[in-house]
């Protein structure tokens, strides 16, 4: 059976699954980039965690370093060597993030 990593992929090179990205990133990037207002981010309260990748062209770190800013009780972990899927590109790396996350809050 084809696995959750080898479907995205098979997508990704779907010529009208990239049309609909080119529509959606087109979108998210007019708007600035996030997609949610920043007011309601900032009104979060619980703790919260922000992983990225550095070298996420679907999210840019960028965006994390805002929900970071905007964030009370945030935290943040940018993975090195990583684009989109932290928890797929260095599963352990995110699991010891999250599980250092969940112990001290």
């Amino acid at each position: 059976p084809e696995g959750m990593v080898e479907y995205r992929h098979r997508l990704s090179n779907d010529p009208d699954t990239q049309a609909a990205y080119k529509r959606i990133t087109g979108w998210n990037k007019a708007r600035g980039g996030l997609q949610i207002d920043e007011a309601d981010i900032a009104a979060v309260r619980c703790p919260t965690l922000v992983v990225n990748g550095k070298n996420d062209r679907v999210v840019p770190v960028s965006c994390a370093y805002r929900f970071l800013e905007l964030i009370p009780q945030s935290w943040g972990a940018i993975m090195p060597r990583c684009g989109h899927w932290p928890m797929i590109e260095h599963p352990e790396a995110f699991a010891e993030t999250v599980d250092r996350f969940v112990r001290w809050n």
